[in-house]
């Protein structure tokens, strides 16, 4: 028996798709992704040692290929979390793998005595903390350019803006597609302008051409790319600044 609800399900279900991922699923990818790289550190330095007195044991030989296997699922696992959190990057994962991967071989060469591979695992953690300190920067960055949209939205002029090119073909592979979209607008004197915005587009919510969406623009100066924000653009950050009042 088929039920009425007052609720649009397939608005329900893009909802829940785009919320923000809990903390311990992030925890527990990122556990993967040490763990994985910690096997793989330990089972290739053990490998990469002088067999003749003692050759690598079973339990060695397995930790390559699983160490690599755990790493590479967790990172196509932690792709989905970056579009759907501001405060997550690709740098976080890539650091977890390779603090646990550096930490993997460097306590194992120690073991073993292996100078060049202690400084191999060294190298690898201060990898991994050069990667966090990116993705710190990286998120600031997107933070200033969340505010900088906010001020303009409120003190710029608005107006409607037409997607002339959005950059991908229907036949584009995947659940999402990078690209740049095209979009064109007439300023307050009438002059035609383009401005084009990178744009992570989701196939549930595809942009058409002849599209149209608000722009924000400096009128003092309309021709400064950087003082033009655009509405559809902003739904493809991570970080969107309040809508205007």
């Amino acid at each position: 028996m088929s039920r009425m609800s007052t609720i649009d399900p397939i608005a329900a279900r893009r909802a829940k798709a785009e919320r923000a991922p809990g903390a311990l699923r992030v925890g527990l990818n990122l556990v993967v992704l040490v763990i994985g790289g910690y096997l793989t550190g330990v089972g290739w330095t053990e490998m990469s040692a002088d067999v003749t007195e003692s050759p690598p044991s079973t339990v060695t030989m397995a930790a390559v290929p699983v160490g690599m296997t755990l790493t590479v699922i967790g990172l196509i696992a932690w792709g989905p979390l970056l579009l759907r959190s501001s405060k997550l990057g690709i740098a976080q994962g890539l650091a977890a793998a390779a603090s646990g991967g550096g930490l993997g071989t460097w306590t194992t060469a120690r073991e073993i005595e292996s100078r060049v591979a202690e400084r191999v695992g060294l190298g690898l953690l201060v990898l991994a903390a050069a990667l966090l300190l990116l993705s710190l920067f990286a998120y600031r960055r997107r933070i200033a350019r969340a505010r900088l949209a906010e001020e303009l939205m409120k003190t710029g002029t608005r107006t409607l803006a037409t997607v002339s090119d959005k950059g991908y073909t229907a036949s584009s592979e995947g659940s999402s597609v990078f690209t740049t979209v095209t979009f064109t607008f007439h300023d307050a004197h009438g002059v035609q302008r383009w401005v084009q915005r990178p744009m992570m587009v989701r196939r549930a919510a595809p942009i058409t051409d002849g599209q149209t969406t608000d722009l924000w623009y400096d009128a003092q100066d309309p021709g400064n790319d950087k003082h033009i924000v655009v509405a559809l653009a902003l739904e493809s950050m991570r970080i969107k600044p309040p809508t205007p009042s």
